[in-house]
This record gives C-alpha cells, structure tokens and sequence, in this order.
C-alpha cells in the first residue's frame, strides 16, 4: 500500500511542476489582454486544489480496490 501512495505522490509533484510551467499560457489563453499576477495567482491556487482533490479521490478509490483484492485472494 506504500508503493500505492507513493506513486500517487509522485504524480502529484509531476503534474504540480507541469501546472506551474503552464499557467502562464493558460492565462494568456483564456483572458487575453488582461495579464495580471492575481488571475495568474488564482489560476495557480485554483488549479493546484483541483490536481490534488482529484489525485485524493483516486488514491482512495486504489486503496479501496487493494484492500478488497487482498480480501478475495486470502
């Protein structure tokens, strides 16, 4: 179950790291002519809590299936 959460950290930090090199174009993109730091901070924090709500909703749903794998195999 280590290695489960592990991993799920590790492409936490990956997708974090590539959110951040991304925002920048990302807010380019969708408010063109409006470049400011606090739509850049916000797409930032906003972005950032989505990763990780989603990377906690999977986490759990693969703890839930790996207990339930080592359950039917005992």
């Amino acid at each position: 179950m280590k290695t489960i959460v592990l991993k799920h950290l590790l492409v936490w930090v990956f997708l974090s790291i590539g959110y951040f090199f991304l925002t920048e174009p990302l807010v380019k993109f969708l408010f063109p002519g409006f470049y400011d730091v606090s739509i850049w901070l916000v797409a930032m924090i906003g972005g950032l809590v989505f990763i990780f709500l989603i990377m906690i909703i999977v986490l759990i749903i693969n703890i839930v299936r790996h207990k339930q794998r080592q359950k039917a195999s005992s």
